[in-house]
């Protein structure tokens, strides 16, 4: 079910099965499915590769930011989630807040063994 008057944050197997009941299907076709039904702008995010922003006009993809050493992808998402709604509420568009839940989740990955946050000093370093 859809709640009109909020912006939907679904991760990409979530969103295969919201827009055609199976998984598997790209992110790039079930993000325009759902917003094509629910008229809501949302966003779709795609664990290491990055994540969609569908907007009405147009769909921009937001690469994951690379990291080649050891990580830890416990939280990520919740880092993704928080900073993503705290760029919201603090005036950015949604692109601009999917980038900062970008850089949220890419300092998360690199906390191993903990379930730690990403600090301002860490956001600002990868943004």
């Amino acid at each position: 079910m859809l709640i009109r008057g909020v912006t939907l944050k679904i991760n990409a197997s979530a969103a295969s099965r919201l827009a055609c009941g199976k998984e598997g299907v790209p992110p790039e076709e079930s993000g325009r499915i759902i917003l094509e039904r629910s008229g809501q702008e949302l966003v779709i995010t795609d664990g290491e590769r990055g994540c969609f922003v569908f907007e009405h006009r147009q769909t921009t993809f937001i690469p994951a930011i690379r990291w080649d050493g050891a990580t830890d992808t416990v939280g990520a998402g919740d880092s993704f989630t928080a900073g993503f709604s705290y760029a919201l509420a603090a005036g950015a568009t949604l692109v601009n807040a999917a980038e900062f839940g970008t850089c949220c989740s890419a300092v998360t990955i690199r906390k191993l063994n903990q379930t730690g946050f990403p600090t301002p000093e860490e956001i600002a370093a990868l943004f």
